[in-house]
């Protein structure tokens, strides 16, 4: 007898507890329901096949625009299983609780409730969305436009016509993005609109276009980057003295692979394909430049904090030492994605000028004819 009143209780406490989530829930879609009926599924699909039809015109050569169109006319789903998901983790974000999260503990709970609602921003959880091709309009169309421009002849000279098909369809997709969540979420969106467009640029640079866009480069400045190769060859034999590079910083006194965390770090922008990937390691290389120096200095008690400030000029003359020992073929190609592919936005702050200073040793890099040409 006393266990079934336990039982009873228990399913009391449950119908309760579900209760009050269904009343919370109800409130919450009432007041954003005119927000989250605005949108209409049909309608917009026949938006976007106008805005394609102009696509098609103005890039007549190109497959992709009228691979979209196909893709429009034959999507018969609504997706309201991915729609209704954001609105719905909007929900829990907006009655999130305040209490903080306990520790993490080996023993967890099974919760009803996906994982990705665990990320910690919109543009993370519509990440996880951006895999499911075969159900998600956006993700299809993504993949969709990386199988067609795979497919395409471009110039061997010219970079311009990649540029300007990758660009307008990244602004297609982020508008179409927008009225696909449409509602509340828009909004959301449209406040993160820059972050949105990285993450669309890096879903859509597949390892083709990477390809392509760098072997374009290559031919475009030839005679540069076979000017580099000859130098980096030439000059490996140099040390961080012979850089200016002040008695603190010179590494290799202390070890023989001298800041070579920085190193492996920059060659790791030839393993993304990217603009925001490769500023990340840029920036990375940089701050492993100071853990590198760290990891020599920072226990020595003569050292003080403002000995270990790294002005403008020894970041140039530590970046080329970096730069002339990572050996990377066509980093120039590699900057140049950054800065005409990328948002301008990027290209400044800490991060901007970073690559400018890559850029600044890849081209005294080139110029160089003697070891003194490096204190010119």
């Amino acid at each position: 007898m006393g266990a079934q009143c336990s039982i009873d209780r228990k399913e009391k406490t449950r119908r309760r507890y579900f209760k009050i989530i269904r009343k919370q829930k109800e409130l919450y879609l009432k007041k954003h329901q005119l927000a989250i009926n605005t949108y209409n599924f049909k309608n917009w699909l026949k938006h976007m096949i106008r805005e394609l039809k102009s696509l098609q015109e103005k890039f007549p050569e190109a497959l992709w625009p009228q691979e979209l169109v196909y893709l429009c006319k034959s999507w018969k789903r609504a997706d309201l299983k991915w729609r209704s998901n954001v609105i719905w983790y909007n929900y829990l974000h907006s009655y999130k609780s305040n209490i903080p999260l306990p520790d993490k503990t080996v023993t967890n709970f099974k919760l009803p409730l996906p994982s990705t609602f665990q990320v910690d921003s919109l543009l993370d959880f519509i990440k996880t969305h951006l895999s499911h091709t075969e159900d998600h309009f956006i993700s299809a169309m993504i993949f969709k436009f990386t199988d067609s421009f795979d497919k395409q002849d471009f110039p061997k000279y010219d970079i311009k016509p990649i540029i300007d098909e990758i660009n307008d369809f990244v602004q297609l997709a982020l508008q179409t993005l927008l009225n696909y969540y449409g509602g509340i979420v828009r909004d959301l969106i449209k406040k993160k609109d820059g972050d949105i467009s990285d993450l669309i640029l890096t879903y859509t640079i597949s390892n083709k276009i990477h390809e392509t866009a760098l072997n374009t480069y290559l031919e475009m400045y030839k005679c540069e980057e076979s000017k580099y190769q000859q130098n980096i060859e030439k000059f490996q034999y140099l040390k961080c003295k012979d850089f200016g590079i002040k008695e603190l910083f010179q590494l290799d006194l202390h070890l023989e692979n001298a800041y070579g965390a920085s190193i492996d770090k920059l060659r790791d922008i030839e393993k993304v394909n990217s603009p925001i990937e490769k500023l990340n390691v840029i920036t990375k290389a940089a701050v492993e430049i100071c853990n590198c120096i760290d990891f020599i200095w920072k226990e020595n008690d003569e050292t003080t904090q403002d000995d270990l400030i790294i002005d403008s000029d020894q970041i140039l003359s530590i970046f080329m030492y970096v730069v002339l020992k990572a050996k990377i073929k066509n980093l120039r190609g590699h900057v140049k994605m950054i800065y005409d592919f990328g948002r301008k936005e990027m290209q400044n702050g800490s991060m901007g000028y970073y690559v400018i200073t890559l850029e600044a040793c890849i081209q005294q890099i080139e110029m160089l004819e003697n070891q003194e040409g490096f204190f010119e």
